[in-house]
């Protein structure tokens, strides 16, 4: 027997008692969130002894109060959450809307201006007055040429910077530790095993991912008001299925404000395989464990369709948790 079970703190208040909870982590988003709905009010215990004066809820809550919640069953409880509260929302019953430690970026603002950067050296200044570290294995190793912050919060910059990089970095969040890699997300060790039919509870959303083009070149260019130009070109290798060649042989080009040939071809490199990998895109419904995280791996048995099995990256995890049970809804990606 399965008794699901819960350790959710909110501030200085502990084993705080939800009607409902939500959580969502995404490697393609860096504000991780949760949603806890609690009853409108409530009687504190002190000392192991019960209040029995009631208290009204949203009262007892402030925004940047730290927050902490463990999910799990049979007393086996798992961290799914740390982050801090953003807003009070007074519905029926009261939603205390939270963030992950993208939160403390939020709150600081910066006045620097840098120039032919790494974008490691970039993060570990914005992270500098926060409890956020960074996953050194994890942050590409790529330049940016310019980057301007006039007052600008750290998630701003962190916007900026994507924009710069044409989307391609994909910015996320372990708890408190931050990534930042081009695509494709290299994947952790950590697995969660899935079989279709068994521990996952629905999958039809599941779609095969085909590539755009395997016989694609990608070519980022730079020019400078000087003139300069500077360029990283990727090719695809061309697929060839009974002597015939798959694709068009198309070029793409993109106009790029990095000047740094090497950061140029990670660039074109990460396009192509944007637009190439196969995989799939769609999501499973399963219980509450197994336990997952955004980039972790999910091995996948298809007793019925066979083609279906295999190792995908995790891109991301929606977790609910109520009266009426928890599931965990895991988005699939790439094959690796």
């Amino acid at each position: 027997m399965f008794v699901l079970g819960s350790d959710i703190t909110i501030g200085g208040f502990k084993k705080v008692k939800p009607h409902e909870v939500k959580i969502t982590k995404s490697v393609h988003e860096y504000v991780d969130r949760a949603f806890i709905h609690v009853p409108t009010t409530a009687r504190l215990q002190r000392a192991g002894e019960v209040i029995t004066e009631s208290v009204d809820t949203a009262k007892q809550f402030k925004e940047g109060d730290f927050v902490k919640i463990d999910l799990g069953y049979n007393g086996k409880l798992v961290n799914e959450f740390k982050g801090f509260v953003t807003k009070i929302n007074f519905k029926t019953p009261i939603e205390v809307e939270c963030e992950g430690y993208s939160y403390q970026l939020r709150k600081n603002q910066y006045l620097k201006v840098f120039k032919n950067t790494k974008l490691i050296d970039i993060l570990n200044f914005l992270i500098a007055d926060t409890d956020i570290t960074i996953n050194n294995k994890h942050v590409s190793d790529v330049m940016i040429t310019k980057l301007v912050l006039q007052k600008n919060n750290g998630v701003e910059a962190l916007e900026m910077i994507k924009k710069m990089l044409n989307n391609l970095v994909k910015i996320y969040f372990q708890g408190s530790v931050m990534c930042a890699e081009l695509f494709p997300v290299v994947p952790f060790k950590e697995t969660a095993f899935y079989k279709l039919g068994w521990n996952v509870i629905k999958d039809d959303s599941l779609k095969l991912k085909e590539p755009k083009n395997e016989d694609i070149t990608v070519v980022y260019k730079h020019t400078s008001v000087d003139g300069t130009r500077m360029k990283g070109t990727h090719k695809l290798k061309q697929i060839v299925t009974k002597g015939k060649a798959i694709g068009n042989g198309e070029t793409k080009e993109v106009k790029s404000s990095i000047k740094d040939e090497a950061t140029l071809s990670k660039l074109a490199k990460a396009d192509a395989n944007k637009q190439s990998y196969k995989g799939y895109e769609g999501k499973i419904k399963t219980f509450l464990q197994p336990y997952c995280e955004p980039a972790w791996k999910a091995s996948i048995t298809d007793a019925k369709y066979p083609e279906r099995s295999g190792i995908y990256l995790i891109e991301s995890t929606e977790v609910t948790y109520g009266m009426s049970g928890a599931r965990r809804t895991v988005g699939i990606g790439i094959k690796l």
